[in-house]
């Protein structure tokens, strides 16, 4: 066997197994489209046309046959789905060669059904913005139709307009077999705005009630701190008069008068120290009076318990603050 003959050869078996392959491969679509469409049958038998339909839709993808076209047009008028009916008749139509009685019987079935199309006219007002979205159904709405009656299936039908800053507004349309209806549409409702909270730093919080400041009852305690600082200052300068005192008659002749040197100093320091001590028992004994007064008045009275005790020094007297704040 020479070359030439035996490529003719090998093309001629790929040619075969290449038939035999297209033959098995629409032998099997044809199967499938055969049992689905079984299946279709069946469930419309039984009454279950929401079911049978996509039966018999997915039989005429495989298997491209106007009758299954026929069936599924009946199926979907049973289930109100009329324009899609409608379309499956004429496209049967024309799967039917001329002269076939089914073609007639396809004629008599689209005058039964074209009368039953609902006819819905959505009226846009001029309100509405070009950016609101309106949807009629599933399916979006050019607002350029507006005022344009379009055919559709009879039943429920809900139309929303949505606008930005706007509540959406739904429409709910129920559309009889063979009527016509108007419906105006417009935006929604302003959506409200949420109040804007201000911010923390510029909210004034109102004090705990009791704790108010009182201003009078503050530099009352300062007041009274001064004067308790001058009375210490008196004891302290008292306590070194009486030191110097001491020193004095240690020194001094009493009758004469005499005094050393340690004497005379002591004398010297004596004659200052003992007015420091009097003039600083007097100031702080004013001032702690005048403190505890202002404390009384800027403050409540069951809060503090204060009571001036009186004492003495050595050169002179004064006052002690005891109580509780």
């Amino acid at each position: 066997m020479g070359p030439a003959v035996l490529r003719r050869v090998t093309s001629l078996v790929a040619l075969l197994a290449l038939v035999a392959f297209a033959s098995t491969a629409r032998a099997d679509g044809a199967g499938d489209a055969e049992r689905l469409f079984r299946e279709g049958v069946r469930l419309r038998d039984g009454g279950d046309f929401a079911s049978a339909c996509p039966k018999f839709a997915d039989s005429f993808a495989l298997d491209p046959a106007p009758g299954t076209l026929v069936n599924l047009g009946d199926c979907e008028v049973r289930i109100g789905k009329l324009i899609a009916a409608i379309e499956h008749y004429k496209l049967a139509v024309a799967g039917f060669p001329k002269g076939d009685k089914r073609r007639d019987l396809l004629a008599q079935k689209l005058v039964s059904v074209e009368p039953k199309l609902a006819h819905l006219t959505i009226l846009v007002a001029p309100t509405v913005p070009e950016t609101a979205r309106i949807t009629r159904g599933a399916a979006p709405f050019d607002r350029h139709d507006s005022g344009v009656s379009v055919t559709t299936d009879p039943g429920k039908l809900v139309v929303v307009v949505a606008a930005e800053g706007r509540t959406d507004s739904t429409y709910d349309v129920e559309l009889g077999e063979g009527q016509s209806k108007e419906l105006q549409v417009d935006v929604g409702a302003p959506v409200p705005q949420k109040p804007v909270a201000p911010p923390r730093a510029a909210i004034a919080e109102s004090p705990p009630a009791g704790t108010e400041p009182r201003p009078l009852r503050t530099a009352g305690f300062i007041v009274g701190g001064v004067g308790v600082a001058g009375l210490g200052v008196g004891v302290v300068t008292g306590l070194m008069a009486m030191s110097k005192a001491s020193t004095v008659r240690s020194h001094c002749d009493t009758t004469t008068y005499a005094c050393d040197s340690e004497g005379v100093d002591a004398a010297k320091s004596g004659n200052v120290l003992a007015p420091v001590s009097t003039v600083s028992f007097i100031a702080g004994g004013v001032l702690l009076a005048g403190g505890v007064t202002m404390v009384l008045l800027g403050g409540k009275k069951k809060e503090s318990t204060v009571s001036l005790v009186p004492t003495a020094g050595p050169l002179g007297g004064g006052a002690m603050l005891v109580g509780r704040f």
